[in-house]
């Protein structure tokens, strides 16, 4: 007795219809992480769950022109549905936390803002080019005072006779001054 799997040719009407109808569910949640990804979530005020489906929703694109049944709450829901639901509150929570990021990134931005505009009226020149150049410009006079007063130091050394750290002590003055 030769015991091979049957070829697609004998399987049964039942195999080909569980076949047929696995197809078609890995087909429609194929499709479904599709939309998913084409289309992410929109940046839009969390709205609060109803008891009642939304009519423009992506689960029901149509609205309804009859009057829907009331869910019976003793029914048990499907593993479908509660996925569904379960996700939906997810990114319900996400949208929450996201605008509460941006609330606060908006708060920051504000107030940095406004330290930085106190911070540039305190200046007395904005432009920091100009600052710099004022910099070097009073390093330069100070050095070539410096060297002057060195100088004036070491004629007054010369003239005494004594080391130029005696005269720079004499005036109160260190070797690093």
């Amino acid at each position: 007795m030769n015991h091979s799997p049957a070829s697609p040719s004998k399987r049964s009407i039942d195999d080909r219809s569980i076949d047929d109808k696995q197809d078609s569910i890995d087909e429609r949640s194929i499709d479904d992480e599709q939309d998913s990804i084409a289309d992410p979530p929109a940046l839009v005020p969390a709205i609060p769950h109803t008891e009642e489906p939304n009519p423009a929703s992506p689960t029901n694109p149509e609205p309804s022109t009859k009057a829907s049944a009331p869910i019976d709450k003793n029914e048990p829901e499907s593993p479908e549905a509660k996925a569904v639901r379960e996700k939906e509150a997810k990114t319900k929570r996400q949208i929450a936390s996201l605008q509460a990021q941006i609330k606060a990134t908006e708060a920051k931005i504000e107030s940095v803002s406004k330290e930085l505009e106190e911070g540039k009226g305190q200046l007395r020149n904005p432009n920091p080019q100009a600052t710099i150049n004022n910099h070097i410009t009073l390093l330069h006079d100070y050095n070539a005072i410096r060297d002057i007063g060195t100088g004036l130091f070491g004629l007054i050394a010369e003239r005494r006779g004594v080391r130029n750290s005696d005269v720079f002590r004499e005036y109160g003055l260190g070797e690093g001054d």
